[in-house]
């Protein structure tokens, strides 16, 4: 039997080590260095080679940077293939991206970065201040055609965002984050800034290129730059406790999720972003975020009202003990009813100062409506206020609707102003769910009125 290759962090950094199936004996590192391999794309028995992604390999460049790399698995040599500045992604079959792209009608199958052959592929490049390009390359890097490439022109007010490196609350760890600015931008005005967050210890947040990233974190380069639409600063950042990083900053936040993207973290940063950007208003912060980032919105206003002044938190997983257990017990641990105390959002309802906007559907069967309630219902024990948006047939998702009110909120509460005119906001995610509906229950025509379900 062949040897084969599996991933460790034993090191501090996830890398490949190559064990022998028939004894269990390990022959060796694979690879190895102040980086850590992102996904593995294929191994090549023949070659005796692994082509994989490496994150923080370009030393000039932030530790969640990808470029493609072969890693020969007799002699641990690794040899970057394709090394232009910038995020380079691979496609492999189940990437959220491939996922998204199947509910809006397109076919991932059999999508793969590596020809079969293992003699190609293909990667979409780019940095976050410029527009993105598709290119086909040999196995050795060598650019066979450029097979698509963004292009403009962009509107006449769109500024490219800022990537910024901060120092963390403990003034020792290096964070990472993307500043974009309002649009029609004066240093002579001040503006106020919104904190768009997401605190799932799972995944990193912070975009690497621009337009170009499916999944997570494309979506949070969109969403980032219509906020600052508004009128506002905008930071998106990933503090410690997060994923895509050295195992100890990862672990910062194990057994304490209400500490991912740690928040104490943003607020450090944002203060020292102040610095650079004076027109940045420090007395008018605001933050939102969806699901773990609802979640880490609320306790921004449950705990860090007096910096945090405007809160939008939806579809939150605000008691990990009524949210899914294998995600609960992966980051919090085994479930103890003190150790779970401690994270759950309506423990800290006492707290809160900041004004709070909870909006969530009660069709959510992941972070389920109980743990909105429960929120809730604390919050009136306390005597505390709460603004709420329900929306009734939404399941884990924020509606066209449920984006106006969030707007609507901050225009209201951060810019001290009267929002225009009611609007129907369609979103992507709206014609996602109704095409959903409509496989689950074809029977039902939504456009034809005697189908139309009652109540």
């Amino acid at each position: 039997m062949s040897p084969t290759s599996w991933t460790s962090e034993r090191s501090g950094r996830g890398h490949l080590y190559l064990y022998d199936l028939e004894t269990g004996q390990l022959k060796g590192a694979v690879t190895s260095g102040a980086w850590q391999v992102r996904n593995v794309l294929g191994v090549d028995a023949s070659r005796r080679e692994v082509f994989l992604t490496a994150a923080g390999i370009a030393p000039d460049e932030d530790p969640y940077v990808c470029k493609p790399v072969i890693a020969s698995l007799d002699s641990g040599e690794t040899k970057v293939v394709s090394s232009e500045r910038g995020e380079h992604i691979l496609w492999r079959r189940g990437d959220a991206g491939l996922v998204q792209l199947s509910l809006t009608g397109g076919d991932p199958r059999g999508v793969s970065a590596l020809s079969p052959d293992g003699e190609y592929f293909v990667e979409t490049v780019g940095t976050l201040t410029q527009l993105p390009k598709t290119v086909l390359r040999k196995r050795g890097g060598e650019e066979v055609a450029v097979l698509e490439r963004a292009e403009g022109p962009l509107p006449d007010y769109w500024m490219w965002p800022e990537p910024v490196k901060l120092e963390a609350a403990d003034g020792a760890t290096v964070v990472y984050g993307l500043l974009f600015k309002p649009h029609g931008y004066d240093p002579a005005q001040t503006y106020p800034v919104i904190d768009y967050i997401y605190g799932g210890p799972q995944v990193s947040s912070t975009p690497k290129i621009a337009f170009g990233e499916g999944g997570p974190r494309g979506a949070t380069f969109t969403e980032a730059a219509a906020l600052a639409a508004l009128g506002a600063f905008v930071v998106v950042m990933d503090g410690r406790g997060t994923a895509e990083r050295e195992r100890t900053f990862r672990e910062a936040s194990h057994g304490a999720v209400q500490t991912a993207s740690d928040l104490r973290d943003h607020i450090a940063g944002i203060r020292q972003l102040a610095e650079r950007h004076p027109a940045m208003d420090l007395e008018r912060i605001g933050i939102c975020g969806f699901s773990a980032g609802g979640y880490v919105s609320a306790l921004a206003a449950l705990r860090f009202g007096d910096f945090f002044k405007v809160a939008v938190a939806g579809g939150g997983n605000y008691d990990q003990a009524l949210f899914w257990h294998c995600w609960g017990e992966r980051y919090q641990g085994a479930y103890d009813p003190g150790l779970y105390e401690r994270q759950a959002a309506r423990t800290y309802a006492k707290g809160r100062t900041g004004r709070l906007l909870l909006i969530h559907g009660l069709m959510d069967s992941g972070c389920h409506p109980a743990g909105l309630f429960q929120l809730v219902q604390a919050l009136i024990e306390e005597n505390k206020d709460v603004d709420l948006v329900l929306l009734p047939r939404a399941a884990h998702e924020l509606t066209g609707y449920g984006v106006r009110r969030r707007l609507d909120y901050f225009v209201t509460h951060l810019f001290g102003a009267t929002p225009p005119p009611p609007i129907r906001l369609v979103l992507a995610s709206d014609e996602i769910a109704r095409r959903i509906a409509a496989n689950a229950a074809p029977h039902l025509r939504p456009d034809d009125p005697s189908q139309a379900r009652r109540g």
